[in-house]
């Protein structure tokens, strides 16, 4: 017992460094097991990611009359939609600033290309460039009704 006492003597401020390094590392360990808990919880909370996404990439869905059918979170930034398609042209006036032109695409049997301009501070002018109607299955060229998509760029 006595050689074990030296030796504990002896080597007592090894002792104490390597517990206290053993404890750092299990105090990191705990650490980060707590920090991957909590961003698993955050990434996985179907309301939190909604959420984010609203934030991160805002769009709209609006049809021919100007109407709002689905909101992502950019109703907020948008103060009104005008579609006037005998003009071919869509004017959206923002709430504020926007240094970039939202973008904006057709989602229907039509095909659009869009030319877009500043008319104001807060309002943006869209031509509609090029239009043309699919042909539907029994082969006639009808007029089906488009929805546009309007997303807001940061």
């Amino acid at each position: 017992m006595s050689k074990l006492n030296d030796f504990l003597k002896e080597n007592s401020s090894i002792i104490k460094l390597v517990g206290f390094v053993a404890t750092v590392i299990g105090l990191f360990v705990m650490v980060d097991g707590y920090i991957d808990s909590k961003i698993e919880r955050k990434i996985t909370d179907t309301e939190y990611i909604s959420k984010l996404a609203k934030q991160l990439r805002p769009f709209l869905i609006f049809d021919e009359n100007g109407t709002v059918i689905y909101d992502h979170g950019a109703d907020g930034k948008i103060k009104n939609i005008t579609v006037d398609l005998s003009q071919k042209n869509i004017e959206i006036e923002t709430t504020e600033f926007l240094q970039l032109a939202p973008f904006i695409s057709a989602v229907g049997y039509e095909t659009y290309s869009f030319k877009s301009e500043r008319t104001g501070n807060k309002k943006w002018k869209y031509t509609m460039l090029y239009r043309e109607p699919m042909e539907t299955e029994s082969g006639s060229k009808e007029e089906p009704k488009t929805v546009y998509v309007l997303e807001v760029l940061y």
